[in-house]
């Protein structure tokens, strides 16, 4: 076992579990506040992070056993995927702070959607992967967990970064028309990912997320509500219109 090696591994736990500890322990505020763009999910979808957050220990966990150091497929996410997690931490750290709030929120978002591409891919890429029983381990311990955390970030980046462009001073994206725009590019942006990679983590949490905003929207902004089903409708078209492995 090389130094090297151990120190990546526990580096990978360490950034995972900052991560976690410091989304886990900030203050979010009420979701479904009236100040809030309309396209923020309602309080009780939020508990997707439980699973989330399950998922990325069990992700930092595997990768430091021995069946799992030298594979390559988990040494293309690993760094990408614990950045990732340590990033989302930061999120409520800088909420005062629209401007770093939103670069923290890029930063998230495109280390997530790497390790997504990376750990999701459309076919498994040498035989070893192709061993029945080692695929479905690895679908487990690593696919799975990002694609969790991943299709939550793409619907929590549009939310984040449009909510600190509304502080700065851009108020018409809290209009109905604009916010149902916003979820309509969430929706196509998760359709591409969820057509060009593997799985049903990603769109699952990223149609729950919709599914909350649609629930929460319905009676108060039809449209947005409108929109967020028909986001996730695509997205959910997009699994059935995958390539044929």
């Amino acid at each position: 076992m090389s130094v090297r090696g151990a120190a990546m591994r526990a580096g990978v736990i360490g950034l995972v579990a900052a991560g976690v500890i410091s989304g886990a322990t900030g203050d979010y505020g009420d979701a479904e506040d009236d100040t809030n763009i309309p396209i923020s999910p309602p309080n009780w979808s939020f508990l997707v992070w439980v699973p989330i957050y399950l998922g990325a220990f069990v992700f930092a966990a595997a990768q430091a056993l021995r069946p799992w150091r030298g594979d390559p497929a988990v040494a293309r996410i690993r760094v990408s995927f614990a950045a990732s997690v340590l990033l989302s931490g930061l999120w409520v750290r800088t909420a005062r702070r629209p401007a770093l709030e939103v670069a923290v929120v890029g930063a998230t978002a495109t280390t997530a959607l790497i390790a997504q591409f990376r750990g999701a891919r459309t076919t498994p890429s040498s035989p070893r992967e192709r061993n029945r029983r080692r695929e479905s381990a690895r679908t487990w311990f690593f696919e799975v967990p990002v694609g969790l955390f991943a299709g939550w970030i793409t619907l929590a980046t549009v939310v984040a970064t449009s909510q600190a462009l509304v502080e700065k001073g851009l108020s018409a994206l809290l209009r109905p028309r604009w916010s149902a725009s916003l979820l309509l590019a969430a929706g196509a942006a998760g359709a591409v990912v969820t057509r060009r990679t593997r799985g049903v983590a990603y769109p699952l949490t990223l149609v729950w997320g919709l599914f909350g905003v649609a629930m929460k929207e319905r009676s108060r902004t039809p449209v947005v509500a409108r929109s967020a089903v028909a986001a996730g409708a695509a997205i959910a078209t997009a699994v059935f219109n995958r390539p044929r492995e």
